[in-house]
């Protein structure tokens, strides 16, 4: 996300991050992924339940295809650190209007299940 702020901006979205570490961690982790970009801290999980969001199993976690992606994240330069939060709570994308209403939605099958910025643009306008 944060290498298209500009085009999601230019599009008429803004996004908001929700984490599950404390507000000291969450600050960290903005700070060294160099997001920009709000982060609302949810340690209770509480949103992850509202939005449907799911705790995964040691496969949806340990797949042949989260591990591919690890390692192209790596190659990349990024740095794997161990979990801090809960490793098993999946993740998703809402693309939510400004009267509240969720326009579109995508729920994260594993850790590696995020769909591509251009996708969330085009869905988030025409659903």
């Amino acid at each position: 996300m944060r290498d298209n702020k500009e085009k999601i901006y230019k599009a008429g979205f803004r996004v908001v991050m929700v984490g599950m570490a404390e507000p000291k961690e969450s600050q960290i982790f903005r700070h060294e992924m160099k997001t920009g970009f709000p982060l609302v801290c949810d340690p209770e999980k509480n949103l992850y339940r509202e939005y449907g969001l799911k705790a995964g199993g040691i496969l949806d976690i340990a797949s042949p295809r989260v591990l591919v992606e690890g390692i192209k994240a790596m190659s990349e330069g990024h740095k794997l650190k161990a979990p801090t939060q809960d490793p098993m709570q999946m993740g998703g994308v809402f693309v939510i209007d400004t009267q509240g209403l969720i326009r579109w939605s995508h729920i994260s099958r594993d850790p590696a299940d995020n769909p591509p910025v251009d996708t969330i643009l085009e869905k988030g306008k025409t659903e």
